[in-house]
């Protein structure tokens, strides 16, 4: 059986019954052909011409091997490129990485250009470079308000502003906000909202949300 490559040069999603007969042919492949497929697979995908791509990938499928292929392929494309790769699975970072590192084909030149981080790796360094923001200014070397540290901080802000009903202004209220950049209008939330940031300040610290 031809198992073809894993995408669709139109953008179409694949259908339940032809996922179904492609997954039939993997099963029946030997565990030496389904690398063969997988690094295979992953290389055409990488050199597709698309501006943008979704992949749908469970654990252990070759999602770092297929980043790896697309990073060469703009490499190869692009040679004076610099490459950022971030993702939120700290795992998924440190394998690229360590690819990108070990790959002997790859001159000490070109491994510079690509930087491979977490989210919140990159997030702390463009805050750390911009020093924060005008409105929520940060000194170098500011700190990240811990998971621990959350309800502490919340409610030295309700304290700060005289709001003291921690059961109606509730820190996964304000984290939502956040999170979705979309502030409540209410005069208690905008107060909430500058008290937080006046601490931040302050204290030079962030949290995850913030960044």
């Amino acid at each position: 059986m031809v198992i073809r490559y894993l995408v669709n040069a139109d953008g179409a999603a694949f259908d339940s019954a032809e996922l179904s007969t492609i997954r039939a042919g993997l099963d029946a492949l030997k565990d030496s052909e389904r690398r063969h497929f997988r690094n295979a697979n992953a290389k055409h995908i990488a050199q597709h011409e698309a501006p943008k791509m979704l992949v749908v990938s469970g654990p252990g499928t070759g999602k770092s091997t297929l980043f790896k292929q697309r990073i060469l392929h703009w490499l190869n494309q692009y040679p004076e490129a610099r490459i950022l790769a971030v993702s939120f699975v700290r795992k998924l970072v440190a394998d690229l990485a360590a690819d990108i590192a070990g790959d002997r084909h790859l001159t000490d030149e070109q491994k510079a250009q690509v930087e491979v981080l977490t989210l919140h790796g990159y997030a702390r360094s463009l805050v750390e470079t911009n020093h924060g923001t005008k409105r929520v200014p940060f000194r170098p070397h500011f700190k990240i308000i811990a998971q621990s540290w959350k309800e502490v901080v919340w409610n030295d802000v309700l304290n700060l502003v005289g709001q003291g009903n921690i059961e109606e202004f509730t820190w996964r209220m304000f984290e939502n906000q956040l999170h979705n950049n979309h502030f409540a209008s209410s005069t208690e939330w905008k107060a909430i909202h500058e008290g937080y940031s006046q601490l931040c300040s302050f204290y030079n610290a962030a949290g995850f949300a913030d960044l």
